[in-house]
């Protein structure tokens, strides 16, 4: 250890050329603070305000989108409500319109019955009354001619 303590230069002295270099540090400090720490600092702050105003602005659309989301949920539950009202009222008024149609129908059915019972108790007694003057004809005929004489 003493040789390396001897091998340290002596005392320090502070001569021309320590404050050459000195004067050069001071320069270089201020020249490179002037020209590049404070545009690099210019630059890093512009870059932070970007950040910032993104972050300001991704804040803001993720408000708008919580806001538009809750008016697009609350509109499609006002339309779904809308549609089930509108479903039931148009299944109720198609029930009562199956109603009138069957009871229509029914009832043109009865009058059709009804016409055609009366048309066929028309054509009956007509056939009847044709079958009943057939019958004396017939009666008639067969009378002469087991008689051989015209009966009146």
């Amino acid at each position: 250890m003493e040789q390396f303590m001897l091998t340290l230069p002596g005392p320090m002295r502070i001569n021309s050329t320590f404050l050459f270099v000195l004067a050069v540090f001071i320069v270089l400090f201020v020249l490179l603070k002037r020209f590049y720490v404070d545009s690099y600092s210019d630059v890093m702050e512009k870059r932070q305000d970007i950040i910032e105003g993104a972050e300001r602005k991704l804040k803001d659309v993720e408000a708008l989108y919580v806001e538009k989301l809750a008016f697009f949920e609350s509109e499609l539950k006002n339309a779904r409500m809308n549609a089930n009202a509108l479903r039931e009222r148009l299944v109720g008024e198609a029930l009562k319109e199956r109603e009138t149609v069957v009871s229509r129908a029914r009832a043109s059915a009865r009058e059709q019955k009804a016409r055609m019972e009366k048309e066929t108790m028309e054509v009956i007694e007509t056939e009847k009354a044709a079958a009943g003057a057939f019958v004396n004809n017939l009666a008639e005929q067969i009378a002469e001619s087991l008689v051989g004489r015209k009966i009146s």
